[in-house]
């Protein structure tokens, strides 16, 4: 099937971004995925191995290139890149991206087989996608029983929301920000979209009752859980 026009648009913006990124910008990718990196390290004691990040990234180093699991496969739509940025961040860039195995495929038609991973990881992501809840239906089923799923997703106050439908999208439509937004979500899109897949909630860190109606769109984690027995 052919991808919509949003969705080919999205990447087309996506490309540009990565290829264009400045040290600075490289330097807060890297050091914001280390800190998330770090976040997930206390929410979970174990890492189940194989892990795979659906969206790596151009960078291809994403979260998996700062966690110590065994078997780790960057999974991303469009390759790999060089940023225009200094030698010694290239350096640590190549030396993540070395630890890691990479396969460019969307995350819409996964090659590989059912139950085969423990860990599955995709932050800053599902907003960017052509179908969004196949993408979470394909992290399904290659998720072995009792396998974890860390996603993290910008969600939206419901003012935020509708500010984006009515102001931004319209009068920017131009820009990267709405050209590699295919989707925006609340946060209980996020969790209806999930449990409808078949997954359980294990943790999140939600938006109190203000920030829900008012607030800044915001980084969401969230960890599911794949149950150990189809419900």
């Amino acid at each position: 099937m052919k991808p919509p026009e949003r969705w080919r648009e999205a990447q087309t913006a996506e490309t540009e971004y990565w290829t264009g990124l400045s040290t600075a910008t490289v330097q807060q990718i890297l050091r914001r995925n280390e800190s998330i990196a770090r976040m997930l390290t206390d929410w979970i004691s174990e890492f189940p191995s194989p892990a795979m990040e659906i969206g790596i990234g151009g960078l291809g180093v994403g979260l998996l290139g700062f966690l110590p699991i065994p078997i780790r496969i960057g999974i991303d739509p469009l390759p790999l890149v060089s940023p225009l940025c200094e030698e010694e961040l290239l350096q640590e860039i190549q030396l993540r991206r070395n630890s890691l195995h990479f396969v460019r495929s969307s995350g819409e038609a996964l090659p590989f087989r059912d139950g085969c991973a423990g860990l599955a990881v995709s932050f800053n992501v599902l907003d960017h996608v052509n179908n969004a809840p196949q993408v979470v239906g394909e992290i399904f089923r290659i998720l072995s029983p009792g396998g974890l799923f860390f996603l993290g997703v910008d969600t939206f106050s419901y003012m935020g929301l509708a500010k984006w439908y009515l102001w931004t999208k319209p009068r920017h439509a131009n820009e990267i920000l709405v050209r590699a937004h295919p989707y925006r979500f609340l946060e209980r899109h996020v969790k209806k979209l999930c449990l409808a897949i078949g997954f359980e909630l294990v943790r999140t860190t939600p938006r109190g009752p203000f920030d829900l109606l008012f607030g800044h769109s915001l980084p969401t984690p969230f960890l599911f859980k794949k149950p150990l027995q189809a419900g």
